[in-house]
């Protein structure tokens, strides 16, 4: 073999590592984390679905202490002529968002009929035209602490648009992430946003390279009934990644995109709209505690303006929701450092959370199932605290034992 077939081999053996290591995740630091933290506030937010930066809907999340949104950045929205990209509505958000203190987690997504009629992303033309517009998202907002979702929920036929098929997607994955890492090299990426624990499809987005290529692993836990099996999902999640991480490699952190509860999925027929709204506000503040005691990088509630999931009403009034948000952020932000739970009662229904941070020592806790009364070891005559929705409560104390009775709604309580 002569030395210029020789010289164009090596060559090509180094395009190729190239153009391959600047589509793997970096370790990198930029001034922003890979992820908001502490948990509480900054990595809870909402998924969001209105255009630009609307006055109202910024005053109250400012007011909410919301420090993290959830929003569709769509392609065919910000190319609507090939090769010429508008961002202005996107801009007004980050920019409103970013003065109140805020992160923005944008979704790239879905078609662009500039670039074919296919219902999903299988054609190298749509592909390419996919990435460039990823490329010019990344670097209009470099440096300003994005994290890029790759598409929302291509495991169904409602999103992707055909049938899932986990090679178009991670062929998308793949030349998306070189092309935002090409421009920004310490941005943060997740994906792949299923609907669920979709083990058979994540699994297939693993062997295809996904868990080196992202920094995080995003899914969306919707379930009936309480939060509080999401735990079990966490650790079936957990182990796909340890399976398929090298040694050598970070792990990356999973993300609980987008999950909430509608009025309609909560007895509302039985306990009334009042109760179920109740109730909703009750699973909203229990699955964050949870999320945050289960150590995840951020976790969206979905949604926040609407009658039915949202945590205020297309009239801008408040549901308790919107109330229970606010306490959460109120009276644990300072606290999340750490996060332990104490082994007192039913380990399956009762849940006594201490969370620990430069603010202090704080109690949250409640039950799953039923009333019932817990001691608790506790010093001090009186224990003083509020409930989800923000009224105080007050407990006696005797003989440095609490008593406290647990229900469905957590109270959180002084240390």
């Amino acid at each position: 073999m002569n030395r210029t077939i020789l010289s164009y081999l090596f060559l090509l053996s180094f395009l190729i590592f190239f153009i391959s290591a600047t589509c793997i995740r970096k370790t990198q630091e930029s001034k922003f984390q890979n992820f908001p933290e502490p948990f509480i506030p900054d990595g809870i937010g909402v998924n969001t679905h209105f255009p630009g930066a609307p006055e109202k809907d910024m005053k109250l999340i400012k007011e909410a202490h919301l420090k993290l949104i959830r929003a569709d950045l769509t392609w065919a929205q910000v190319e609507r002529e090939k090769g010429i990209y508008n961002f202005k509505r996107y801009d007004q958000l980050i920019d409103a968002f970013e003065k109140q203190g805020g992160r923005i987690l944008f979704i790239l997504d879905y078609k662009n009929r500039l670039y074919g009629k296919e219902k999903s992303i299988k054609t190298d033309e749509q592909r390419d035209g996919f990435a460039r517009f990823a490329r010019e998202a990344a670097e209009r907002y470099k440096g300003r602490g994005v994290i890029w979702e790759i598409w929302n929920e291509p495991n169904i036929k409602q999103f992707w648009g055909d049938e899932p098929n986990v090679d178009d997607y991670m062929a998308l994955v793949r030349v998306t992430c070189c092309a935002i890492r090409k421009v920004d090299p310490t941005s943060t990426i997740i994906a792949p946003a299923t609907i669920g624990i979709d083990t058979k499809f994540i699994r297939g987005c693993a062997e295809l390279g996904l868990i080196e290529l992202v920094d995080g692993i995003s899914v969306h836990l919707y379930r009936e009934g309480g939060p509080e099996s999401v735990l079990k999902s966490h650790k079936i999640l957990r182990n796909l990644i340890k399976n398929y991480t090298p040694e050598d490699k970070p792990k990356p952190r999973i993300i609980s995109g987008e999950w909430g509860w509608g009025l309609t999925y909560l007895d509302s027929e039985i306990i009334g709209k009042k109760g179920a709204e109740i109730k909703q506000a009750s699973y909203l503040t229990r699955r964050f505690l949870i999320e945050a005691y289960a150590g995840i990088a951020c976790g969206i509630y979905y949604k926040w303006r609407e009658d039915n999931h949202g945590m205020i009403r297309p009239n801008y009034s408040l549901k308790p929701s919107y109330t229970a948000f606010k306490v959460l952020n109120e009276q644990l932000t300072g606290y999340c450092n750490e996060i332990s739970r104490l082994e007192i009662g039913d380990e399956e229904k009762d849940f006594i959370l201490v969370f620990e941070g430069k603010s202090g020592k704080k109690l949250v806790a409640w039950r799953t199932e039923e009333i019932k009364t817990i001691t608790i070891p506790f010093k001090g005559k009186r224990a003083r605290g509020v409930d989800f929705l923000g009224k105080p409560v007050e407990f006696k104390v005797k003989n440095n034992i609490l008593n406290l009775e647990l229900s469905g709604e957590p109270i959180f309580i002084e240390m």
